[in-house]
């Protein structure tokens, strides 16, 4: 604040520094590491530590983990994610950096998965898949329906995308089995032929469409 006299008048200027004007860094990332929007970046030692973008992906490196002061970045992939047959992803394909960081103890990895997506498969059919410098990985994974996510051990850091067979198909059908017989009658030297058909529902007949 500052006082000056002119004349009759006190004329009081107020300097006032804005939230966050102040440090003339529009770009800085939050204390846990999600810098909003597709990216995510923090720096992570040997104390651990999160990076993440909020309710997409997170990475957590845990104490001791790392020796180093490292800069890690994840990013969207918009590249293609080769997957074969019916396979197709439910979550976002994020870059993690620096690919092929290599962890003493293993960080997890969390990605959060539509399951708008998942077609005919269920939540525990996801799976997540790696891809490192074009080899493609699948992950032991661990699924949390409630909260629609995915997570893995990683020791080391490349591509991650969660997957699941989308073309699976639930079939609601008839289950029946159609059993046709022949009943011989003998009434004094005539012979009765009747022919007969009887349907059963049974369960363990292939199902059937409607």
């Amino acid at each position: 604040m500052v006082i000056r006299q002119i004349g009759m008048w006190t004329v009081i200027v107020v300097l006032l520094c804005g939230l966050g004007g102040c440090s003339g860094d529009d770009n800085a990332t939050n204390s846990n590491g999600d810098g909003g929007g597709d990216t995510g970046s923090a720096e992570i030692g040997s104390a651990g530590g999160t990076v993440n973008i909020t309710g997409k992906v997170s990475l957590e490196i845990p104490a001791g983990a790392l020796t180093d002061t490292i800069s890690f970045q994840i990013t969207t992939d918009t590249g293609a994610f080769p997957l074969t047959g019916s396979l197709g992803v439910v979550s976002g394909i994020y870059n993690i950096e620096p690919s092929g960081t290599i962890f003493n103890t293993p960080a997890i990895l969390t990605l959060d998965y539509n399951p708008a997506l998942l077609g005919g498969a269920g939540e525990s059919d996801i799976f997540i898949k790696n891809n490192h410098n074009g080899v493609i990985s699948d992950l032991p994974t661990v699924v949390n329906q409630a909260l629609n996510t995915a997570s893995v051990e990683v020791n080391s850091l490349s591509s991650f995308g969660a997957v699941a067979d989308t073309t699976a198909i639930v079939l609601d059908g008839i289950f029946a089995k159609l059993v046709v017989g022949r009943a011989i009658t003998y009434m004094e030297g005539m012979v009765i032929r009747m022919d007969m058909m009887e349907a059963s529902f049974d369960s363990s007949y292939a199902p059937c469409s409607p």
